[in-house]
């Protein structure tokens, strides 16, 4: 086994031991000064360390006993890499943390270019006006060579990941699970193409084993990577009490400039943004906005040529294979005439913002067209 892959082990040993957390890991690693000196110290040496206590201590006796074989097998078989902090790829930006990931669990691939990131974050209930503003700023900041940063989750952060995939440009989906459980739930719904498609112009991600899975602590967690990741962060529309506002709390702690989108004022789906402005966010109404303030906290960018631009599926069919029923109503109503989205709800019996927000994917996926007037149509029509 070369140096490299025994460091990986070790930093694997670490990660895999529930008694560790990234906080406790980074002291440890700054106290020792690298992976091996910290893995090979005596028990008397971790009693001295500032901020470790007897619990970590155990734990750390405990991980270097851990197999970490399974769990590179396991990744090996899905296609993951794993990254340690060594690793030249490793996000710098997340090194700069008082509590960064000890590895990163990757599928797809990371590049020079990510550390020029734009990280975005929204409701999982959005609105139409919020997911078409979604696909604008991150298409927008695509075309200007940053990488998107968002969490796959539905709604704003799936518009965020598409824009930047419809403009050829980059994207990184942070996961709030292991990508072992992660990857099997995108690619068995309507999620699975642009999965594959995050991977193919960037990564998804994740600090968690493979087969850890989703939980009320592990997005919060989630979101303090993709807070750390960009240079500073878009709230595109957050109700009061919403894991994006968390995210922006995190952003703001690690002096990151925070940007929020105003929206109504008589939707309680936007009162976080607001909340955020009053707190001292910066109103924005359009991608020049940010990209002049980008520009001067930015690295060079990568003189590379721009990724061509992918598609997220075949053209596409009068009623496309990985459509859900819901989906495949509005597009048997849409086969007899174009309709407005209250049309829509009269025909369907789907709520509006849901019929809004499954639109929106079906737009990008060339699936529909919206015409003048907010009237859609099939796209093969």
């Amino acid at each position: 086994m070369d140096l490299f892959m025994a460091d990986t082990s070790l930093y694997l040993q670490l990660a895999l031991e529930p008694g560790l957390g990234p906080v406790s890991i980074r002291r440890l690693l700054d106290h020792f000064g690298g992976i091996q000196t910290l893995m090979g110290a005596p028990e008397s040496a971790l009693r001295k360390v500032p901020g470790i206590t007897s619990r970590h201590v155990l734990a750390i006796l405990h991980a270097r006993k851990t197999d970490p074989r399974p769990e590179r097998e396991e990744a090996d078989r899905a296609g993951v890499s794993i990254l340690t902090q060594d690793d030249p790829l490793y996000p710098p930006s997340l090194l700069a943390v008082h509590s960064p990931p000890c590895v990163l669990y990757m599928k797809g691939h990371l590049s020079q270019a990510d550390h020029r990131a734009m990280a975005m974050v929204g409701t999982r209930g959005a609105s139409q006006y919020a997911m078409e503003q979604a696909g604008r700023f991150s298409g927008a900041l695509a075309r200007e060579g940053y990488c998107v940063i968002s969490g796959m989750a539905r709604g704003v952060d799936t518009a965020s990941h598409m824009g930047a995939l419809q403009a050829g440009g980059r994207t990184v989906a942070v996961l709030g699970c292991g990508l072992g459980v992660g990857m099997k739930r995108l690619f068995v719904d309507q999620g699975g193409r642009l999965a594959e498609s995050i991977a193919a112009a960037g990564a998804l991600v994740s600090e968690y084993p493979m087969a850890w899975p989703p939980s009320r602590q592990t997005f919060p967690r989630r979101n303090r990577i993709i807070a750390a990741w960009g240079l500073a962060l878009l709230v595109i529309e957050a109700p009061l009490r919403s894991g994006s506002l968390i995210t922006a709390h995190y952003a703001v702690e690690m002096g990151k400039t925070v940007y929020a989108l105003p929206g109504r004022v008589d939707q309680s789906g936007t009162a976080g943004s607001h909340s955020l402005i009053r707190e001292g966010a910066q109103l924005v109404t359009c991608p020049a906005d940010i990209l002049a303030d980008l520009e001067s906290m930015a690295p060079p960018a990568d003189p590379s040529p721009r990724a061509p631009e992918i598609p997220l599926m075949p053209p596409p069919s009068p009623v496309p294979e990985i459509l859900s029923e819901a989906d495949q109503a509005i597009v048997q109503a849409l086969a007899k005439d174009p309709l407005a989205i209250d049309q829509l709800v009269a025909v369907t019996g789907l709520a509006a913002r849901d019929i809004a927000s499954r639109l929106f994917f079906m737009e990008m996926r060339r699936a529909v067209r919206k015409m003048p007037g907010n009237i859609y149509q099939l796209a093969t029509r």
